[in-house]
């Protein structure tokens, strides 16, 4: 069987053999399948990420409370206040990768990353302190939400 090109596959219908069955038909559906599949993961992802970037950002009292009780690390007290820089950075880059990963899907791997790596390291520190049960949902979900964005746009 000759390799086939998908660059061939957008532009004109091609038949294999005597099946009949015309690929661009079958091709251009599963890509925009997966378009849209992207667009609502990333708009969920950034439900989370961008508030999260945010409020790291600019130190809102908020946002602070959320991260000492979920991480343990003592901001509130004024401890560690550099990891809550670095967060609010990986956030924002996260945000803008998976952004323009609508468009270049290599960038919204990388960003996914960076946010299933923020959200992993959260969880970590809960398990680490002893959190069970309904305590590791949000960030179980928020690690799981960008983990499928990263592979969405892998796949595309």
């Amino acid at each position: 069987m000759p390799d086939i090109d998908t660059k061939d596959l957008a532009s004109s219908p091609l038949k294999i053999g005597g099946s009949g069955i015309w690929l661009r038909a079958i091709i251009k559906p599963r890509r925009c399948l997966m378009f849209a599949l992207s667009v609502v993961l990333t708009i969920l992802l950034l439900l989370e990420a961008l508030p999260s970037a945010v409020v790291s950002v600019t130190r809102a009292k908020v946002g602070l409370t959320r991260l000492d009780q979920v991480t343990r690390l003592g901001v509130l007290e004024g401890r560690n206040m550099g990891v809550v820089s670095l967060l609010g950075v990986l956030h924002s880059l996260g945000c803008i990768g998976v952004i323009v990963g609508l468009a270049v899907p290599p960038v919204g791997v990388a960003g996914a990353a960076i946010e299933a790596g923020i959200f992993g390291w959260v969880l970590y520190r809960q398990l680490r302190a002893g959190d069970r049960g309904r305590a590791l949902g949000a960030y179980a979900l928020f690690t799981s939400m960008a983990l499928a964005v990263l592979i969405v746009n892998a796949l595309r």
